[in-house]
């Protein structure tokens, strides 16, 4: 007696050796209850040389979805599938099985050297509508659209379920890769490193295309290809480029950004090196110990404690020496005025000469643009002052030796180099944010900077907002 079992996908057929599905309640009690659940496929066959079934389990689609606020998103979800399974005998069709809005979600092939049947296919499909015979359509989505178990659905004058023609299903760039960071003039290889399907034809990966983003606007670039090879323009220069490749359209998702550099150095590294070790020494030199000795509170309750352990007539003979705030700020001052030791900015302009950065300024002591080779230096996308430096040192060894905030703060208008804003004596805005950064850093440092690194005034400059004493970084070298 002549039999044939087949399975028909998106119009694609192929006989197989068996298959089965089944549905079931929950029992509670010896009683059915609850909805009814299972309607998975599982189907087995014999291999052959075809990938078509693994890439259905692998086929994805892109859905766009709108909000409620009208924004819209872009979803990535398996590609469905539909079709039917044939049981024929004797030229008549004894059983049909069809199926839609299917996901192939099991894909697998055991082999064997014993036995005729050397190599098998096993599927699993997970379908949300099947119909048995062209009489009985189950479905398992309810009008709510909740999955609340499998329903009979009647229907008046039901239909044959249409078998879907056959779609391939689309070919997208999933990933790209190439350089992070670069330099003008640099050529940098830009290649796609994996696609949705797992089978790309030569000709499908020569025409990959390729779109550039640079200030907001996009572009179509004349080279195609999986690779290919893209020259970093001077005009770039600290700007950041995005390479999108794709097939159909390019997507968002699917980028390589690219930041191109200048080839200054970071030459702010060495000068936070510098200042580092200048608060380190500083705040344990003897002219430290001598401003703390009259500034600070502490010192003098340790002189009182030292001195009401002295006998009674130790303590009629003696006083301890008061705090002298008068005395600690001449001494101060003298340590922070312009060109004394502890004002850095002559020695920063002229030990780190080779490591500062030129910048075109407005000068409003000459009223005119000059430019400046020895007071600005490089750390990441911006150039900083040689001011700064010196006032993050004013701020931590001002708390180290006992000043309180409100008194530094104050006194900083006196102690500033006229020349150093092109003629305003007093402090801006940008002089007090570095000075509070020197405090913010003893805060967590403590008195004699244990800890203290160059990075973390690095860090500290790099999230601070100056209006003056930070610019973005301009490379006026050609």
């Amino acid at each position: 007696m002549a039999s044939e079992l087949t399975l028909e996908i998106n119009g694609r057929k192929r006989d197989i050796l068996r298959y089965n599905y089944r549905f079931h309640r929950e029992i509670r009690y010896n009683r059915p209850v609850d909805s009814i659940w299972g309607g998975e496929i599982c189907v087995e066959m014999t291999s052959d040389g075809d990938t078509y079934f693994l890439e259905m389990l692998m086929a994805e689609k892109e859905v766009v979805k709108e909000s409620a606020n009208s924004t819209r998103k872009t979803f990535t979800v398996p590609a469905a599938v539909s079709g039917k399974i044939q049981f024929i005998k004797e030229n008549e069709i004894f059983r049909e099985l069809s199926f839609q809005e299917a996901y192939v979600v099991f894909y697998g092939e055991r082999m064997s050297s014993i036995g005729p049947k050397s190599m098998s296919t096993f599927l699993v499909i997970s379908p949300m509508k099947i119909e048995v015979n062209k009489r009985v359509m189950m479905v398992k989505r309810q009008d709510t659209g909740i999955n609340l178990g499998w329903v009979q659905k009647v229907e008046e004058n039901l239909k044959p379920t249409p078998v879907a023609p056959y779609t391939p299903p689309t070919l997208l760039v999933r990933t790209a890769a190439g350089e992070t960071e670069a330099l003008p003039n640099d050529v940098i290889e830009y290649k796609v490193t994996s696609y949705n399907l797992p089978n790309v034809s030569d000709s499908d990966r020569k025409r990959v295309k390729w779109d550039i983003e640079v200030d907001g606007k996009q572009e179509t670039l004349s080279s195609k290809g999986e690779s290919i090879e893209l020259e970093m323009k001077r005009e770039w220069l600290g700007k950041s480029i995005s390479l999108m490749p794709y097939l159909k359209q390019p997507s968002p998702k699917v980028r390589v950004e690219t930041h191109i550099q200048c080839n200054h150095k970071d030459g702010a590294k060495i000068v936070a090196e510098y200042i580092v070790n200048e608060i380190k020494t500083n705040t344990r030199s003897k002219i430290a110990d001598s401003i703390r000795y009259y500034a600070s509170y502490e010192e003098y309750e340790k002189r009182y404690e030292e001195w009401k352990k002295r006998t009674l007539l130790g303590q009629l003979l003696t006083q301890p020496e008061p705090q002298n705030l008068l005395k600690a700020k001449i001494l101060w001052a003298e340590r922070v005025a312009a060109k004394r030791p502890w004002d850095h900015k002559p020695l920063i302009r002229d030990k780190f000469n080779g490591l500062a950065v030129e910048r075109t300024e407005y000068s409003a002591e000459v009223k005119r643009m000059v430019t400046y080779k020895s007071y600005w230096h490089k750390y990441k996308d911006y150039d900083y002052y040689y001011d700064v430096w010196s006032n993050i040192h004013y701020g931590y060894v001002g708390l180290s030796v006992g000043f309180d905030e409100k008194t530094l703060l104050g006194g900083a208008d006196l102690a500033q180099v006229i020349d150093s804003k092109g003629g305003n004596a007093e402090d801006t805005g940008d002089d007090k944010t570095s000075i509070k950064i020197g405090f913010a850093l003893y805060y967590k440092y403590g008195r004699y900077a244990e800890g203290l690194t160059a990075q973390d005034i690095l860090s500290a400059l790099d999230s601070s907002m100056m209006t003056e004493s930070k610019r973005k970084h301009v490379c006026l070298e050609k």
